[in-house]
């Protein structure tokens, strides 16, 4: 049973009281009952969150210290190959500072470039946690739309990469999939296939975003979304041992409105946001026309 006391100071005497009360009605058996106070619990909870923070954040330094190694490799290896540039640019009066600078511009595009991947990855990881199950056993998610958004944002490079990053760190057993799951054991169940088509889905989406025509670049996220659900549909099918096109009905065609809905959301938010990235020099205006 539960029993609460008058306020938080009087937890520790609440707890005392009812011991006693407990060791009389048992005879002073200790091992005959037990108690268990909310502050022990909240005290457990609010340690392991210290520790998770304190893993995170090492988790958090060791991959800017991985990083910065990495960008510093890249462009000590883009120095080296571009000596006769560098040359060419000293023997026309330019000076080391003025050098020096465009290298440092260089490597902090890089830098923004794999920051917006890496916060459109977080984005699509956000996303796909919240679901709603269903009996075929595809979830109700938001993915379609997050994986859509990269495509339209980032255009079908970066977009892509938004993808396949996400696949790799579920893959590694990061909890980033539907649910909160994750691992290898995901990409090979039933809804495997659709994880490997948020890839196609954010690339087409990308190539649809530097289109001119806004008709032409829903159509080419309609596609994408085509080749996802084709991929989902025929894992689907090969793992459960289930037909082509009893595998469509269950798990492509209740969600075909759903998902395009999703598309054209994406493509209307991610052209805003497109804009705006080309108003702070994040992208270049052709990629953000």
């Amino acid at each position: 049973f539960d029993a609460s006391s008058s306020d938080e100071e009087s937890m520790d005497e609440a707890e005392n009281a009812m011991q006693q009360i407990m060791l009389g009605r048992f005879g002073q058996d200790e091992d005959a009952f037990s108690i268990q106070n909310q502050s022990e619990i909240m005290e457990a909870m609010s340690s392991v969150n210290d520790t998770m923070s304190l893993m995170l954040g090492g988790i958090a330094a060791i991959s800017l210290l991985v990083g910065g190694i990495g960008i510093m490799n890249i462009m000590l290896v883009s120095v080296t190959e571009r000596t006769r540039e560098i040359g060419i640019r000293k023997a026309i009066g330019a000076s080391r500072g003025s050098i020096m600078m465009q290298f440092l511009m260089e490597a902090l595009l890089v830098s923004m470039m794999g920051c917006l991947i890496g916060m459109f990855t977080a984005v699509l990881a956000v996303l796909s946690i919240l679901e709603i199950p269903m009996p075929s056993g595809v979830p109700i998610t938001l993915q379609t739309f997050a994986v859509a958004l990269c495509g339209y944002v980032l255009g079908w490079k970066r977009g892509a990469a938004c993808g396949a990053l996400y696949l790799l760190i579920g893959t590694i057993g990061v909890p980033v999939f539907a649910g909160m799951s994750g691992g290898i054991s995901k990409l090979l169940g039933p809804t495997g296939g659709f994880i490997f088509g948020f890839i196609l889905l954010a690339g087409l989406c990308g190539v649809g975003a530097v289109c001119k025509n806004k008709i032409l670049s829903v159509v080419a996220g309609f596609l994408g979304l085509a080749a996802c659900h084709l991929l989902g549909a025929i894992q689907f099918g090969v793992v459960t041992n289930t037909g082509f096109v009893k595998s469509l009905l269950l798990v492509s065609v209740p969600y075909l409105i759903k998902d395009g809905l999703s598309v054209v959301g994406a493509f209307v938010v991610g052209g805003v946001l497109r804009k705006r990235l080309a108003q702070a020099n994040l992208m270049n205006h052709e990629q953000a026309a």
